[in-house]
């Protein structure tokens, strides 16, 4: 798992995804996360790749 976040972390630059964030502002989650895409899901919910607004780090949030 680690090294599958590692990756997404490589996919994704930090200019691009602040450009992106600042076109999907409908994505804001608690005012902190901008919802990237999701990555998974199961019958105990979804999994979303996400990234803090506030300074640019990527996360995976449920």
């Amino acid at each position: 798992m680690a090294r599958q976040l590692t990756k997404l972390k490589e996919d994704y630059n930090k200019s691009a995804i602040m450009s992106f964030l600042s076109s999907r502002k409908e994505m804001l989650i608690n005012e902190r996360y901008n919802v990237l895409k999701k990555i998974g899901g199961g019958s105990f919910g979804d999994i979303y790749l996400a990234i803090n607004a506030a300074n640019g780090q990527i996360y995976v949030a449920l």
